[in-house]
């Protein structure tokens, strides 16, 4: 089956269809000692015997993940422009046909059911997640809907938006709704919208974003313009910077803001001799993971990463690529999602991705001709011994030489004694044997 290597946190998830209205979880059990010494010593086996160092270029790629794809044979939707996680961990994709909900299992368009209330659009343009499980849902015409627990609540003119398109939804962690809507930012008071880009003097209405960053400043822009609200003040600032179209604000770790430039580039707003400008011929999505890597979402190119914090024109290498050549469900890709547990979806115009970082590591120390002898310690500590070479300790990711074996006609013998120290054992093969 398609999903039989499905690996994430969904692969324990019950369809909900079946008789349970959320997903379940299994929690995992400890893991002993004896069987973590074991999987250490399995995982070199597996990435030491026969594999070359590998080139620098194959170094940056895409090989530490897992990738999975589903596209329409597995049920999955066509045309994601959106993905958004719920706090039941559901996954939820917007598109111009309607909304979609993955579970792990199988994939669901609402409604689910008879007693599921109807939306009043299914041109899906934006979805949020609130803190307290409610899914917001903009329309390219049609207003916004929160659904939670079964129940839709509408919002259109009548609750103070100033027209029925939502380009934008940002759900904060105090509860706070926030919105672009027909160009302008809007913020949810009790049931009415407010203009809230209106009220602290921003006065355009052909708004793109929104953007809080890590100190509590609020980032917007429109064509040509990028404005700041500084935490405290009262009124909109233009921004000194120079742009285009900023369709998206990101925060690289070092705090830098980096700008989606639309037709132009992804790039720290203001200049930066650490990161030079990654130029692009359309718009594109970013996303920041654990690891400091940028994701892109390349509009019609596919997907790249890249260090926030290295020069792209000094090191090319820096920037990885994964098109639909290697595996991607199309190059049009228009959404991008960090999940809980940091994997990777990727919305494409013709089904769903997923990236995962996998548990191996390949072995990149030297090649290995022959057959390797492993041992673990109890410190977690991993030895190598390989034929005609020094005994090598692998410990947190690093190699350290040992021992010297000083004949190439010599196989190296580690064994695990009783009173659970490490023993080295040299075995003499003779020519002939």
């Amino acid at each position: 089956m398609p999903n039989s290597g499905f690996r994430s946190k969904f692969s324990t998830i019950l369809p909900s269809r079946v008789a349970m209205p959320h997903p379940i979880y299994l929690t995992p059990k400890r893991v002993p000692l004896l069987e973590q010494v074991l999987r250490r010593v399995l995982i070199c086996a597996m990435f030491v015997v026969g594999i070359p160092p590998l080139a620098a270029s194959e170094a940056h790629s895409f090989s530490e993940f897992n990738h999975m794809s589903w596209t329409g044979r597995e049920g999955a939707p066509s045309g994601i422009s959106y993905l958004i996680q719920t706090k039941d961990r559901y996954l939820w994709m917007g598109t111009p046909l309607g909304l979609y909900r993955y579970d792990g299992l199988r994939f669901a368009s609402y409604p689910f059911t008879p007693l599921d209330p109807p939306l009043p659009s299914s041109d899906i343009s934006a979805l949020a997640a609130d803190p307290s499980g409610g899914l917001w849902v903009g329309y390219r015409l049609g207003g916004i809907t929160r659904l939670k627990d079964g129940r839709a609540i509408h919002y259109g003119q009548k609750n103070g938006l100033l027209g029925n398109s939502t380009s934008q939804l940002l759900c904060q962690q105090d509860g706070s709704v926030w919105a672009i809507a027909d160009g302008h930012l809007m913020h949810l008071n009790g049931e009415r919208w407010e203009n809230f880009g209106a009220q602290h003097g921003l006065s355009s209405n052909g708004l793109f974003t929104i953007f809080f960053d890590k100190s509590g400043n609020i980032w917007s822009a429109a064509k040509f313009n990028v404005f700041l609200l500084r935490k405290g003040a009262e009124h909109f600032e233009t921004f000194a910077a120079t742009t285009f179209a900023v369709t998206q604000f990101a925060q690289a770790p070092d705090g830098a803001i980096w700008v989606s430039d639309g037709w132009k580039s992804v790039r720290p707003l203001l200049p930066s001799a650490k990161a030079q400008p990654i130029q692009l011929p359309g718009t594109a999505i970013i996303l920041l993971d654990s690891d400091g890597m940028f994701w892109i979402a390349e509009d019609y190119r596919g997907v790249a990463r890249v260090r926030a914090n290295i020069s792209t024109r000094r090191d090319p290498a820096s920037i990885e690529s994964f098109t639909a050549s290697d595996g991607l469900t199309s190059q049009e890709t228009r959404a991008i999602l960090k999940d809980d547990e940091g994997n990777i979806w990727v919305g494409t115009a013709r089904g769903l991705d997923r990236f995962q970082r996998s548990s191996f590591t390949r072995f990149h120390y030297r090649t290995v001709e022959s057959f390797p002898s492993l041992a673990a310690a109890t410190d977690g500590t991993v030895w190598l011994g390989l034929w005609g070479s020094p005994l090598l300790a692998l410990r947190n990711g690093q190699v350290t030489p040992g021992v010297t074996v000083p004949c190439s006609r010599q196989h190296l013998l580690l064994l695990r004694s009783l009173d659970r120290s490490l023993r080295t054992y040299l075995m003499h093969q003779s020519s002939g044997s």
